[in-house]
């Protein structure tokens, strides 16, 4: 890992824009984030800028609040555990067949529930999808504000 000497001597970060660089500009790299390559390894810009403004590196994920990848401006990043990180999907997994996230089907009904810091949350039974999902839509906008 760098030290944050040696990361100020290479490298700049420009807080309030969101831009940075370095002697190679740097890439968009998986998963549609810029990344740098520094003394041969590869750090995601987010982290990098974490590291930049306030001498330590993140504990957890650094997360994007308006969900813009490439938006790297200090204001947009915050430092956040997996499970918190994991909310902004917009996909269900693989193993809901019904395709919509946080609803389930149980029975003839529709479960909605949501994962927050490695608990489950049951969010209760509804005759449809669409009242299921409004129920996961406003409970996760709720713990999210």
């Amino acid at each position: 890992m760098i030290t944050h000497e040696e990361l100020l001597k290479v490298f700049k970060y420009n807080k309030d824009t969101g831009e940075a660089s370095y002697k190679n500009e740097g890439w968009v790299c998986k998963y549609g984030y810029r990344c740098f390559k520094i003394n041969g390894k590869n750090y995601r810009l987010n982290r990098l800028a974490w590291f930049y403004e306030y001498k330590v590196w993140p504990i957890g994920v650094i997360d994007h609040i308006d969900e813009i990848k490439l938006n790297n401006k200090l204001i947009n990043l915050r430092d956040v555990n997996t499970s918190t990180n994991l909310l902004n999907r917009k996909q269900p997994n693989k193993n809901n067949i019904l395709k919509v996230l946080g609803v389930y089907k149980v029975g003839n009904k529709y479960r909605a529930r949501i994962k927050v810091n490695g608990i489950q949350k049951h969010l209760g039974y509804f005759l449809t999808i669409e009242e299921a999902k409004v129920a996961y839509t406003n409970y996760k906008e709720f713990i999210c504000a």
